[in-house]
């Protein structure tokens, strides 16, 4: 079965435009899914509900302590894993203050584990480890955004 994983950082979500528009794109890809003969699943992460803080100075030495060991089985490393295996990823974020939700960039500090989601090529370059056939990022803005997106470039870079 498919999983389309979804990373919900919509506060509001009754009144979110970005809701709105996230549900939509879900349902398009289910509509894609089914139309293809694949049974597919949406597993939502709502950023509001799960906690997820950014990291401190004990929980990164035990991150790297397990990494380094290439021990990912920690409760720690689930999001990481989650985000890893899924098929296909839609992240829902607000576009604010040039960017997205803390809560968005506490999750992708979790999600950033070396040897887990990347690895270093031999000349140091960064190496996604990510499954996923594709990552819709889904926002909407108050008002015109020109060239300054730095939301979508952050999260374009994850995976």
């Amino acid at each position: 079965m498919k999983t389309i994983l979804f990373v919900n950082s919509c506060l509001n979500q009754e009144s979110s435009r970005t809701q709105r528009l996230a549900d939509a794109v879900l349902d398009k890809m289910l509509e894609e899914a089914a139309a293809a003969g694949e049974q597919a699943q949406v597993e939502e992460l709502s950023l509001v509900d799960a906690g997820i803080e950014g990291l401190d100075e004990e929980t990164l030495a035990f991150r790297s302590e397990r990494s380094a060991a290439k021990d990912f089985t920690h409760e720690l490393f689930a999001p990481a894993r989650q985000f890893r295996e899924a098929d296909e990823i839609v992240i829902a974020a607000p576009y604010w203050d040039l960017s997205f939700p803390a809560m968005l960039k506490a999750y992708i500090e979790q999600l950033c584990v070396n040897g887990l989601t990347f690895s270093y090529s031999e000349e140091g370059i960064p190496v996604g480890h990510c499954l996923a056939k594709r990552l819709t990022y889904v926002t909407t803005a108050g008002g015109y955004l020109g060239a300054y997106n730095m939301g979508f470039d952050y999260v374009a870079a994850v995976c």
